[in-house]
């Protein structure tokens, strides 16, 4: 018996529990596709350049140690999204399809910008107060999209914080997708 089977690929960087050490810079040629998670270093720096695509698993959280700058630009292509791995239907849309990025006590100085973090379970959370001067997050024209909606979800999430370590400048926060902030000190600005 004969069956004709069709099947769709695509090169990228796979990273398996990787952890960044040092000023690494991604390059935007290939997508990336975390697998078990990805930790920036307390000491390192991760850029993203505009149009890259990261894909994560659903065991594939990116905690941020370090320092983490995205800088995507206006353009809807040249935007750098954050999503899930899965991109088969009916998974393709559904939230909740990867942990989220977590910026830990130590991380400072990142900065997201022009980002897309699509189906995330808590799409961006900010841990504990900042340990030095700089903020943990600054977040400019970023789209939160599809979060989950099951148990303790948010879309832009802040934990323990007793200053101003998270500033966002215009975020969309769709699909249902809401602000949590315990100790509530962030600040959302609004556009001049």
């Amino acid at each position: 018996k004969y069956i004709q089977l069709q099947a769709w690929g695509q090169n990228a960087h796979f990273l398996r529990n990787e952890v960044i050490q040092g000023n690494v810079t991604w390059d935007n040629t290939l997508p990336y596709v975390i697998l078990g998670g990805l930790r920036v270093d307390a000491t390192a720096r991760l850029s993203i350049p505009q149009g890259c695509r990261i894909y994560l698993h659903a065991d594939a959280p990116l905690l941020v140690d370090g320092t983490l700058e995205v800088s995507g630009s206006k353009d809807t292509g040249s935007r750098v999204v954050f999503q899930s791995d899965r991109l088969d239907d009916p998974y393709r849309d559904l939230p909740g399809g990867w942990p989220g990025i977590y910026f830990r006590q130590t991380s400072k100085g990142s900065r997201l910008q022009y980002a897309v973090i699509k189906n995330a379970y808590q799409a961006v959370v900010v841990e504990g107060p900042s340990t030095g001067s700089f903020p943990h997050l600054s977040m400019e024209q970023c789209i939160i999209d599809r979060k989950s909606n099951l148990r303790r979800p948010a879309g832009l999430c802040g934990r323990r914080l007793n200053g101003s370590e998270l500033a966002a400048t215009r975020p969309r926060i769709h699909s249902g997708a809401i602000f949590r902030v315990r100790r509530p000190t962030c600040r959302l600005k609004r556009p001049a």
